[in-house]
């Protein structure tokens, strides 16, 4: 009875896809099929397509998407795991390394600070490190450090800036 039951990570939060897949569907048949009482967060990634279109706004309102169906079935008390979520810096589909820094910083900040989101309770940034050296991998190119674990992507430093602004504001001092 301790468990904490989280719902498997819920991708392609989107509605204009091209490939079949409506995952505000699939989570209004999941509420429909009892998933308010099967489980204690629910998890998505809540990436945009196309890649290139880094318009954070969109972000939010994938994220505003699923809170509203939560909403819908009267599940408004249960929080979100943002279980994955990044941009690609790939060449020709991906966004620029300055708007992966700066939507980096506005998601923190927006799930920090913005009391509309305080039912985020993780984020998990996909990914760390880039996981290859193609520069027009999708998959390669998320990282927020270069593929050699030492040279930094601009969003490495919006990372450390707004951990360190949550230090600041959130985290107690020893005196």
């Amino acid at each position: 009875p301790s468990a904490v039951a989280v719902m498997g990570g819920l991708g392609g939060w989107y509605a204009n896809n091209d490939n079949g897949f409506r995952s505000d569907e699939f989570l209004t048949d999941l509420y429909e099929n009892g998933l308010k009482d099967y489980c204690d967060y629910v998890a998505i990634h809540p990436y945009v397509q196309p890649l290139s279109d880094g318009d954070f706004t969109k972000t939010l309102a994938n994220i505003d998407d699923l809170r509203q169906i939560m909403i819908d079935f009267g599940d408004e008390d249960k929080h979100v795991i943002l279980s994955e979520i990044g941009w690609t810096t790939a060449t020709g589909t991906g966004v620029s390394e300055a708007v992966q820094a700066a939507n980096i910083k506005k998601l923190y900040e927006t799930v920090l600070y913005d009391e509309a989101y305080n039912f985020i309770d993780i984020v998990a940034l996909y990914n760390l490190r880039n996981a290859g050296t193609s520069p027009s991998s999708d998959e390669h190119n998320y990282g927020i450090i270069r593929n050699n674990g030492i040279d930094l992507k601009p969003s490495y430093q919006s990372y450390i800036d707004v951990a360190a602004k949550f230090e600041r504001d959130f985290v107690e001092k020893p005196l």
